[in-house]
């Protein structure tokens, strides 16, 4: 049995992220809330309830102090965490939005919506600075690279895209996969954009060439979620058949599967210092696993 973990969720959890400083947990859920947990404890330190929709996407900003969360109802809410305060309700997406990230200076955060579009926004001013008509069909996830000069959004319509931040101009346009891409990240190094989806594999493609350099397979089902390691090394990923499964990012060998879950895994995250994965799912629940041993704590 798992002996560690966060409960308090009334429905599906969407997706979760870890503050840079490896010291808070942020879950949205379908139950219209984002819960703020301690990494430590496993407590939830508070709940924030001004969604009218499915909360989809929560991210958290660089300097620990500032949520970002995205809803069915349209609206990106900026949320000051230490009070648990709303700051800003910031509206333009035409439809739901499914994703959100701030870049790493913290001053921009981007939203991707069922619009098709992905939209930046100044935080301090709520302004939207760009709107980007990016896909054919829904955008399902964003990923900044380490300088925030890139932006990544990958979408239904079976395609990758990398971004120029500054122009608003396509730099890449990245296609193979056979089936709706749900998830992306840069690897520390910018080197490499990783995506995945509903094909089954896990694909690195090299950012200034825009081509394919391998192709991870071993997944039975849906592949809903992807994290990076801090060494590089690792890569974590989530999907549909309950497991995470751990794969060597230079080989493309598969190291461990993980079990523990009773329903589809929706969301991984790394810590901060690499030694632990913590996932999300359908089930209302939040898991902790050891890197080294695979065991959920």
């Amino acid at each position: 049995e798992c002996l560690k973990t966060c409960k308090g969720h009334r429905s599906r959890i969407h997706e979760i992220t870890i503050s840079p400083d490896g010291k808070t947990i942020a879950s949205g859920c379908t139950d219209q809330t984002v819960k703020l947990w301690n990494t430590e404890t496993g407590e939830c330190i508070k709940t924030l309830e001004e969604h009218i929709g499915s909360v989809r996407s929560v991210a958290i900003s660089s300097d620990n102090k500032t949520l970002a969360s995205v809803s069915y109802d349209k609206t990106l809410k900026l949320w000051d965490i230490p009070t648990g305060k709303c700051l800003k309700t910031l509206e333009s997406h035409t439809d739901r939005i499914r994703t959100v990230v701030f870049s790493p200076d913290g001053n921009i955060v981007a939203s991707g919506s069922y619009d098709q579009t992905l939209k930046l926004w100044d935080v301090k001013t709520g302004e939207c600075l760009k709107t980007l008509k990016c896909h054919t069909d829904k955008v399902r996830c964003i990923a900044f690279n380490s300088n925030g000069k890139i932006l990544a959004s990958v979408s239904y319509d079976q395609t990758a895209k990398l971004w120029d931040i500054e122009t608003g101009e396509c730099l890449k346009i990245l296609e193979g996969h056979r089936g709706w891409l749900r998830t992306a990240t840069f690897s520390p190094d910018d080197t490499n954009l990783i995506t995945a989806g509903d094909d089954q594999t896990i694909r690195q493609w090299d950012v200034l060439s825009g081509e394919c350099i391998s192709i991870l397979q071993g997944c039975p089902s849906a592949i809903l979620s992807i994290a990076i390691s801090p060494d590089t090394r690792t890569l974590v990923s989530s999907s549909e058949d309950q497991t995470l499964k751990l794969w060597d990012i230079n080989t493309g060998k598969l190291l461990k599967s993980l079990r523990g879950h009773i329903s589809r895994v929706n969301s991984v995250a790394f810590s901060p210092d690499g030694k632990t994965i913590i996932s999300g799912n359908n089930n209302q629940t939040i898991r902790y696993w050891d890197i080294n041993t695979g065991h959920c704590f």
